[in-house]
């Protein structure tokens, strides 16, 4: 069984204790954009956002959750879809994510 909230936090502890390549409150806003959409098609974030900055942002969430190394097919924080070409976010992750980007805000 996967703490969701744990990892969360961990993740968003993470984008804000040391410098990254790309700036935290970005990478912050796009795993929001993600949680709130849920579903989101590949080219629509390819479209704004290159490649690198992408899977990098996704990389600094999963390690925390999941480990190093790939996200789990299953349980994953997130999955992308090859087939339809999107991204589509757990919903128990998508949840605990906004609870913790609240404390995190607050606090």
């Amino acid at each position: 069984m996967i703490d969701w909230r744990a990892g969360a936090a961990e993740a968003i502890a993470n984008f804000n204790t040391r410098k990254r390549v790309y700036p935290s409150e970005f990478a912050l806003l796009l795993v929001d954009f993600l949680v709130e959409r849920q579903v989101v098609k590949v080219e629509e974030l390819h479209r704004f956002l290159t490649s690198d900055f992408v899977e990098t942002t996704l990389g600094h969430v999963t390690t925390p959750i999941h480990g190093p190394g790939p996200v789990p097919k299953v349980e994953g924080w997130y999955s992308r879809d090859h087939e339809n070409e999107t991204y589509r976010i757990n919903p128990e992750f998508a949840e605990a994510w906004k609870i913790e980007r609240r404390k995190a805000d607050n606090g």
